[in-house]
């Protein structure tokens, strides 16, 4: 891949996250004791697998972390069976380091499985099928297909606004994936509106000192380093005073012409 890959890793590193989340979350709920110490295990161990693969994913060891994600994939088929949600999501890891490695088609098809399986196990309108129709409007647009990316983030943002709130931070995640579209279309007017508002909710986030930074750390409410981290910052940054701001894929779009 000849891109710019940071903004697209920060999207899926949100995945790991809550796959890590939500097994250590079922472990210790109060129904475990119920469970077989078999699946109870599993789920630990699975925990710890993600925060693994997250780790290498995030220096960049991408076929290492494909490695352990496959590992975990296996494991949760055989303990949960391949229509489980964990299940899912894991494959949704396995479909992001081929995305990091450059296998766009094969990372298609198996997040385009993931929207599938999350759809029958969890519903349409979960939040855990919002993401992982980002993921793969990510992967669609990386494609060449920004049109189809386009439909993809709307959905993926609609669900989100309504289950999680219009000012929550994954829906701004939302807006920064469709923003990109609209960049690759060359509606640079509309990315740009999108990006106002996604900044608007992560300074807002980081103002209530609701949500974490992404190294864990809880931001001041004058700086917002995390907002300032965020694409939409970087791009609204290169905005001002050219009439022209930056884009992921390297190229600079004005206000009135695309590519």
């Amino acid at each position: 891949m000849n891109r710019d890959r940071s903004p697209q890793r920060c999207f899926r590193s949100v995945m790991l996250h809550a796959l890590t989340m939500m097994l250590l979350v079922y472990v210790a709920s109060p129904g475990q004791a119920q469970q077989p110490d078999k699946r109870v295990e599993t789920r630990k161990r699975l925990a710890e697998m993600n925060t693994k693969v997250g780790e290498l994913y995030r220096t960049g060891s991408y076929a290492d972390a494909e490695r352990l994600a496959r590992e975990g994939l296996a494991l949760s088929e055989q303990t949960f069976g391949p229509k489980h949600a964990i299940s899912a999501m894991l494959l949704g890891d396995v479909a992001m380091c081929r995305l990091a490695l450059g296998d766009l088609a094969t990372a298609r098809r198996m997040d385009e499985r993931v929207v599938d399986l999350l759809e029958a196990a969890l519903g349409a309108e979960s939040k855990e099928t919002a993401r992982a129709l980002n993921n793969l409007a990510e992967c669609v647009r990386d494609m060449g297909d920004a049109k189809g990316a386009k439909g993809l983030c709307e959905r993926s943002l609609a669900i989100r606004e309504r289950v999680l709130g219009p000012d929550h931070p994954s829906t701004a995640k939302s807006l920064d994936e469709l923003a990109m579209c609209l960049c690759s279309l060359g509606d640079a007017a509309s990315a740009r509106t999108l990006l106002e508002r996604s900044l608007a909710i992560r300074r807002k986030a980081c103002a209530d000192a609701t949500w974490s930074c992404s190294r864990g750390a809880r931001p001041d409410a004058a700086s917002s380093p995390q907002a300032r981290g965020s694409w939409a910052w970087r791009a609204l940054s290169s905005w001002q005073g050219r009439g022209r701001f930056w884009c992921p894929s390297g190229r600079s779009l004005t206000r009135r012409r695309g590519r």
